[in-house]
């Protein structure tokens, strides 16, 4: 192997490297998003949920106990 050969192969690994790095930080950031956006779903349907009626309640078959339960949970929790 010569000098320009390990040259050529070092920068082809750099250049492995950048794009796995890049990659890598890509999907952590669109993990990230994803879980914000689940978190935030869940705090918009348990507070559209507490707002419902005993009447809606009723007719979806979720008791108010249920409510309060479901609504007493952390946004991160399912």
């Amino acid at each position: 192997m010569t000098a320009i050969d390990s040259r050529h192969d070092f920068e082809a690994i750099r250049r492995l490297a950048t794009e796995l790095r890049r990659r890598a930080i890509d999907h952590a950031i669109t993990a990230t998003v994803g879980r914000v956006k689940l978190w935030a779903g869940r705090l918009v349907g348990r507070a559209e949920l507490s707002r419902l009626s005993a009447r809606d309640l009723k007719d979806i078959g979720v008791t108010e106990y249920e409510v309060r339960m479901e609504c007493a949970k952390p946004f991160w929790k399912d």
